[in-house]
Order: C-alpha cells, then structure tokens, then sequence
C-alpha cells in the first residue's frame, strides 16, 4: 500500500461493478471458517502497515467488507482498494486450477481504478509460474457454460488487450517466492488450515510490540490473552455476519470499521472468560481440529458441506447455551461458577482430547444418528435399543476408568442444578475408549425428584436414588448398535 491512500473514481463507475457481479452474504460464512480467519489475518496485516509507517490515522477510513464484491474486501473511503478471493482446496497447487478465479479478479479490477490489487488466498503454496502461461490458460478457456459476468471478464482482459496492465496488480504465494510483485504489504497468501490461528496470533504480538508502554504490559503479553483477543475477533465478524442477516439488507453488504478491531486490541477488559470468549475459542477449536484432520486423513469429500451443516445447528445456541452444552459433552468437569470458567477449567474443557474430538465424531462417523441441537438438553444425544446415549469427550485406562469417571459425574449431579438437568435422564455416554458400567447413586431433596410441592417434611428429608451409567465407547457403539 503507497504511503498515501488516494480514492478516485465516481460512485457511479464502483456500483456498476458491484452490481455487475457480487456474491451472497451466505449465512455460513463466520470467523470461525477458513476465509474468515483469512480476512481477520489481512486486516490486522494491514492495521500494523499502516502502524509502523507512521500512518495510524489512515486505519480510520479502511473496512473490511465481507462476501459482496468478493470473499472480502478491503475498502478506504468507500472506494475498494484491495480484493480477495479465498480457496481452501490444499490438493490444488497449480495456478491451471484457478483460471475462473483469476479472470474473476482480473475483471473486477479493469472496472475499478482506484483497485490497487487483487489477492488469490489459497490453503498451500502454488507451484511458480509465468505470465506467459496464465495468459494462454485465460485465452483458451472455455466460458461458454460459465455466469455471464465471467464471460464479459474474459472480453475485458483478452479482446481489450489489458491482461499486462491488470496482471501487475495479481497477487498469489509461489513455491519459489519469486512471483508476483508483493506489493507494500508483505503478507502470505498461502497459508495451511493449520497455521493459520498462529498467523493471526503473530499479527497480535506484532501489534502490542510496536505500541507504547500502556499496551505493551505483561497482560498484553501474556500468550493466553492473545488467545482471548484471537477469539475476540472471530466474535467480531460472527455477530456483525448475523446481525446483517437478521435485517435482511437487500444490497448484502456487511461492512466492519477497521477501529472495531483496534477498539478491542485496545481494550484490556476483553480478557474475562466469559461463555462468550468460551464458547468462541472451543468452537474455533473444532473446527481446526476438523479441518486438521481432514487433511490428515486425505478425504475425498470436501470437509464444507458436513461442516456447515453442523455449524447451521450450532448456531441456535447463545453463548451461556454454547458454553453449558460443552460442559454437558464433558460431564466429569466441574465448574466452580455458572457465568465463568477460571483459567483451570477452560484448560481442561479445551485439553486436544475434550470437547473438539468429541464432535469429529459427530461429524464425520455418527453424523447420521446424533440428535442435532435444539436445546443443550437434547443436543448430540442418540437413542438406540431403548438406550438414551450422550456423546462424551470421557477417556481413560485401566480397570479403574470407569469409576473414576462415574464418580465426577455423580458429583457434578450433586453439586451443579444446570448439569443435573442436563445429565440426570441420560443412561450412558458414548465416549472414547471406556466400555464399563458404572453404579453409585444421587442424593437430592424428596421434592425435587418427586413433585411439585414443597412441604416441610420433604425440606428435611432426602432420597438416594441409584444411578447406573453405561459407558460404551464410540468402536463398540458402531459395532454393536450401528451394524444391525
């Protein structure tokens, strides 16, 4: 980005090409999915440009757009200055996969001056390539079954002879690193699934380090709150994503100030572990894991569809929702208090063996016999030969195991109204790796388990009632009871 930003160009020219070719805001599109983070990534890249050029006050006139003109956007003054296309496709590492893509880009940018560059972000770094060849790809590619936009694309960089000028502003991450011109920002754009929660994290770190003293305090420091501030972010986009949903925009604009990111950079009280800084970092947590695993395993399937499926479901829940279904996913975790989680309890809720592997599972292996949410209560439960199941994030060894495990849940029945709710009708827990029985009991007040009204005589006594808990692991499950 040059050291000033200028905006030229007429309204009217910059409308016509949003209204020329612009994308639905879809209703999956959130931070917590691979281009969110890529946009949230970009930003903070540009934040701190303009911070070590000595050009803070310009962060006041950038915004980030997201899914209209293009996956997102980057704006100043109203005018787009920089456009980026996101593919998450890791197999895909030659440029010949992506010629829509580029005569996409390429066309938006011969209708727009005042476009400094166009960006293709993709999930693994593409092999190096010339000019030459792209420009021949683009000429022979056949459009004729493809929208028109692309089409008219394909006669503004070809038949106009502008494939030179336009192809200076391309921007994509090669192997070699030696094209294309990287421009005054200098940002990857080839950046794995699993790497991109530490880029982002770097930018934090980066921003702090160049700020004065108030900012660059241990609380600021400290590797956890740049976590808090990561998921801070992804609240960010999610509740500006929903809220334009929710008014049904007709032009689907959804537009994010650059200061809202540096308002919460900037404000030290983001750091409570709240439900809603909870459940953002474990929801985030899955889907990396998801995403980690995918690639892993080599799937042929592409992860998006089953994804968002479960995501769409997720999204019922408010926060405390969010927060109090994970608590029932791992029901041998007690928490002192409802609202919070200390640092301890988070740690052992986001522990790589608890809640996120737990909804692998429920995506990819029982994805077709899981009760999808409606309420935490019934979330993720599965009912087979008249045995009420919860999938459980529960593992252990040894003989023991299963008492120990049972024991902790037991005691969160005892001590906690919101799991005895949520855990007390439930006969077993599909989990990990434990296959056992567990028997112990509950003590609660008579009331409380018999009827509705309270007399004195039940005040002072109470009951046991015996509570037996199955606890069958997820490769017996599929066994036993999927394979009939």
């Amino acid at each position: 980005m040059a050291d000033e930003m200028k905006s030229s160009g007429s309204d009217a020219n910059k409308d016509s090409i949003v209204n020329q070719t612009t994308h639905d805001a879809s209703s999956s599109w959130n931070g917590y999915t691979y281009q969110g983070k890529v946009a949230i990534y970009t930003t903070l890249k540009y934040i701190n440009f303009c911070i070590q050029g000595q050009n803070a006050h310009k962060i006041n006139r950038l915004k980030l757009e997201i899914e209209h003109l293009e996956d997102f956007s980057i704006l100043e003054s109203n005018n787009y200055i920089s456009l980026h296309q996101v593919k998450a496709k890791p197999e895909m590492k030659t440029i010949g996969g992506y010629k829509a893509a580029i005569i996409d880009l390429l066309g938006k940018l011969a209708n727009d001056n005042n476009i400094k560059e166009v960006n293709l972000h993709t999930a693994s770094k593409l092999k190096d390539f010339d000019q030459g060849e792209i420009y021949s790809g683009i000429k022979d590619f056949d459009v004729s079954n493809k929208k028109k936009s692309l089409s008219d694309y394909k006669d503004l960089i070809i038949e106009e002879n502008t494939f030179d000028q336009l192809f200076k502003k391309f921007k994509v991450s090669t192997d070699g690193g030696i094209f294309p011109h990287q421009g005054d920002i200098q940002f990857e754009r080839a950046i794995k699934f699993k790497d991109i929660k530490d880029m982002i994290l770097i930018e934090i770190q980066t921003y702090y380090s160049n700020q004065s003293d108030n900012l660059n305090s241990t609380q600021f420091q400290n590797e956890e709150n740049r976590e808090f501030m990561y998921s801070n972010f992804i609240n960010l986009i999610d509740e500006v994503v929903m809220s334009q949903h929710q008014k049904e925009n007709p032009e689907g604009k959804i537009l994010i100030d650059f200061t809202q990111f540096t308002q919460i950079l900037n404000n030290k009280s983001v750091f409570d572990i709240t439900p809603k800084t909870i459940s953002s970092l474990l929801l985030s947590d899955i889907i990396d894991q998801y995403y980690t695993y995918y690639i892993d395993y080599e799937l042929e399937d592409e992860p998006s569809e089953l994804l968002k499926f479960h995501l769409d479901q997720l999204k019922i829940f408010n926060a405390e929702n969010f927060f109090l279904l994970c608590r029932k996913l791992a029901p041998h975790i007690s928490l002192q208090h409802k609202e919070k989680a200390t640092l301890s309890e988070l740690r052992n809720l986001m522990e790589p063996s608890a809640v996120r592997e737990i909804f692998l599972h429920a995506i990819i292996e029982l994805a077709e016999v899981i009760n999808l949410p409606e309420e935490p209560k019934t979330s993720y439960n599965i009912h087979s030969k008249h045995l009420f199941f919860s999938l459980s994030t529960l593992q252990g060894s040894g003989p023991s195991a299963y008492k120990n495990r049972g024991e902790s849940i037991i005691k969160n029945l005892k001590t906690d109204d919101d799991m005895f709710s949520l855990l007390y009708d439930i006969d077993g827990y599909i989990n990990k790796d434990i296959d056992n029985e567990f028997e112990g009991s509950i003590t609660k007040i008579q009331s409380d388990t018999n009827s509705n009204i309270v007399t004195d005589h039940d005040n002072r006594d109470s009951i046991t009632d015996p509570k037996n808990i199955k606890f069958i692991s997820i490769n017996t499950f599929k066994k036993e009871y999927l394979d009939d």
